[in-house]
């Protein structure tokens, strides 16, 4: 999944809009709930759907994953989500600002790492 905006670019636009709004629908509904949880801790991804859609539809999509850290990311969003929704620009300070000390967690650690690149 770390070349989740490579990928965008190969599809259409629709393709594109499809695949943002409705993966992890998908994903959960296969009981894929591994590659899910790939999904929602790419930081390709939540750039890519915040950007496209705003922040709320992101926040919505962890609400059926059972992971802490997840959940942190979860409420890092929930807590940006009127900045984010006015400027996805500031996505990364947003997270480093409210996970930066739960960086001792593998997952967020990954996330904010992948942020900075």
């Amino acid at each position: 999944m770390t070349d989740f905006k490579e990928k965008l670019k190969n599809v259409s636009e629709e393709q594109k809009v499809y695949s943002l709004k409705t993966l992890p629908f998908h994903l959960n509904a296969a009981g894929r709930t591994e590659q899910l949880k790939q999904l929602l801790s790419t930081f390709e991804f939540i750039q890519a759907k915040i950007e496209r859609f705003g922040p709320q539809l992101l926040i919505n999509d962890y609400e059926t994953v059972e992971d802490q850290a997840l959940r942190q990311l979860q409420q890092a969003l929930i807590g940006s989500a009127h900045v984010l929704e006015h400027d996805s620009t500031e996505l990364i300070g947003q997270l480093y600002g409210r996970l930066f000390t739960n960086q001792r967690k593998p997952l967020i650690k990954k996330i904010l790492s992948d942020a900075d690149r």
